[in-house]
C-alpha cells in the first residue's frame, strides 16, 4: 500500500506515503532503499491522512495534501520539517510543483461532492489562485520540463 513516490531533484531520494503507523503518512529514502526516515510527523489522538508529495525542484520541500474534513495542500521543509497550509478553502487535492519552484498546479472543487473539479495554478508565495480549466472534471495536473529552443 505504499504509494506516490516523487524524486528528489538529484534523483538521490524520493518521498512517498504509506500507511504506517496507522495512518497515511509521508516517508523520505535514498533510492536504494536505505536511510528511511518520516517527514511527516505524527501526533497520537490527532487525525491526519498525508498523501500526495510532490518533490520541489529546489529541493527544499515537498507539497502535499492532507485530510482533515476536505483535502488541502501544505508543503513540508525537508530540512526545518515546518508545515504550511496553502489553501483553505473548498477541496484541493494533486499538489504538482512548476518548474519555476514557485507555483503548483493543484485540483480543485470549490462546491460539494459531486460538483466539478478543475485545475487551478496556485502561488505559493502570494496565495494567489488562477484557475485554468473550467470544462468538465480535470484532475491530476502535472508540468513539462522547462523546455530549450531547438534553434
Amino acid at each position: 500500500e505504499t504509494t506516490s513516490p516523487s524524486f528528489s531533484p538529484d534523483g538521490k531520494q524520493m518521498v512517498f506515503m504509506s500507511p504506517r503507523p496507522l495512518t497515511p503518512q509521508l516517508f523520505t529514502m535514498n533510492v536504494d532503499g536505505t536511510g528511511l526516515r518520516p517527514l511527516t510527523p505524527v501526533v497520537p489522538g490527532k487525525r491526519s491522512y498525508r498523501t500526495g508529495p510532490d518533490w520541489s525542484p529546489t529541493g527544499e520541500e515537498v507539497a502535499f495534501q492532507q485530510q482533515n474534513g476536505d483535502f488541502q495542500v501544505w508543503t513540508i521543509g525537508l530540512k526545518d520539517r515546518v508545515m504550511h497550509q496553502l489553501t483553505n478553502e473548498g477541496e484541493n487535492e494533486d499538489p504538482s510543483w512548476a518548474p519555476d519552484g514557485r507555483h503548483l498546479s493543484i485540483t480543485r472543487r470549490l462546491g460539494a461532492i459531486g460538483d466539478q473539479r478543475n485545475i487551478w495554478v496556485l502561488d505559493e508565495k502570494t496565495g494567489r489562485l488562477r484557475q485554468l480549466t473550467s470544462s468538465g472534471d480535470a484532475r491530476l495536473s502535472d508540468w513539462s520540463p522547462p523546455l530549450k529552443a531547438a534553434f
